[in-house]
């Protein structure tokens, strides 16, 4: 059974970790077009840069677990939902594609593995006994932030408003997970030698 003081964290990291990472796999292509117009480019190109943030995951996921297992899991998880954050602003205030394409390898690579490393090995340290159907939830809630992403688009689209403002609040809410996630209490984790 999950501790009352571990409840806060797990809810912070499935809801504002894992769901928003579905929404991050799916947000810019949704968008491209607005992307293009803003940095003179092609649609093919803005889709290039979802190729470059994807390789910056994986090849920061070769570093992050070991800061994590030498470190602990919250300083981890913290960076990480900072970085995903500095991510999202990044898009929406670089003025072009090129420099947006270094910004992004490094916040969302960056991000996308403290975030998820730490935040998955934090998952299944609360949830020891569980840990199958507690990796299984957080599959299925990226997958839900995907699914419910078009639901937000056409929300935006309806009340007319600016994309830049949905990127905005994707990168405040990441922003807010951090700040939860610092005041939030962590499982004891003992450093492996």
């Amino acid at each position: 059974m999950i501790r009352k003081k571990y409840r806060a964290t797990a809810a912070t990291l499935y809801f504002g970790t894992f769901l928003m990472q579905g929404v991050s796999l799916s947000i810019l292509a949704q968008y491209k077009s607005e992307f293009a117009n803003i940095w003179h480019c092609s649609i093919a190109s803005v889709l290039s840069l979802i190729s470059i943030v994807n390789l910056g995951a994986l090849f920061f996921t070769l570093f992050v677990g070991p800061i994590s297992d030498r470190f602990g899991r919250k300083i981890p998880a913290v960076i990480g939902n900072l970085f995903q954050g500095f991510y999202f602003f990044s898009l929406i205030l670089t003025p072009s594609l090129t420099l947006e394409k270094y910004l992004a390898f490094l916040f969302y690579g960056l991000g996308n593995s403290f975030a998820y490393v730490s935040g998955n090995a934090t998952i299944l340290e609360i949830f020891p006994k569980r840990a199958s159907s507690a990796n299984v939830l957080i599959k299925f809630l990226i997958s839900l932030g995907q699914f419910i992403l078009p639901w937000f688009i056409l929300l935006a689209s309806v009340t007319h408003t600016n994309f830049r403002i949905v990127f905005m609040g994707a990168g405040l809410i990441y922003i807010l997970v951090s700040i939860i996630l610092v005041f939030s209490s962590f499982p004891q984790y003992n450093r492996s030698s």
